[in-house]
């Protein structure tokens, strides 16, 4: 079984990352294996929080490429977020 999704990420020296609003009503009140159901047979994901920077909202949805060879590498991500933390 694979684990509940978080509602952060964190990578060491960026803190965390947002991942999506808690108030998701689609995943409200579910158990882990309806969200499961959710997230792998109808590819939902939560709202990303409207407060996330839009360069970190575009790695979010990266993260969630159904095909695992569209994601970005680990340390793609990170070196986007120190880059955008020099900004």
């Amino acid at each position: 079984m694979h684990p509940r999704p978080r509602s952060s990420v964190r990578l060491p020296g960026h803190g965390g990352v947002a991942l999506g609003r808690a108030d998701d009503e689609a995943l409200e009140g579910k158990s882990a294996a309806e969200v499961a159901r959710l997230v792998y047979l109808e590819d939902h994901r939560p709202a990303i929080n409207p407060l996330c920077p839009p360069a970190v909202a575009d790695l979010i949805r990266a993260g969630w490429a159904t095909d695992p060879a569209k994601r970005p590498a680990l340390a793609t991500i990170q070196r986007t977020l120190a880059q955008l933390e020099r900004e």
